[in-house]
């Protein structure tokens, strides 16, 4: 059995827009996320899901850090979906 964990991003926050791309020590928010979400030793594949609209500003993150993007063509806001 294959253990995934799935990570929620998107750039259209209306509080705080592109926050994930918002440095933290040196880098984007989402990829340190991504590296600490990596190093669990019980998780095979780490999947970064986003707006497809967004795939251009993840596709750097997700290669630095081996996390897969699935870009999901429905609504931003649309969380459940996202998962789905």
């Amino acid at each position: 059995m294959r253990v995934i964990a799935i990570l929620q991003a998107r750039m259209a926050s209306t509080r705080l827009p592109n926050k994930m791309l918002l440095p933290l020590a040196g880098a984007p928010m989402v990829q340190r996320v991504c590296e600490r979400v990596l190093r669990s030793t019980k998780l095979d594949t780490v999947v970064l899901a986003i707006p497809s609209r967004d795939l251009d500003a993840f596709a750097p993150i997700a290669g630095a850090t081996g996390a897969w993007l699935y870009p999901y063509p429905g609504d931003d806001t649309d969380l459940v979906g996202r998962y789905y």
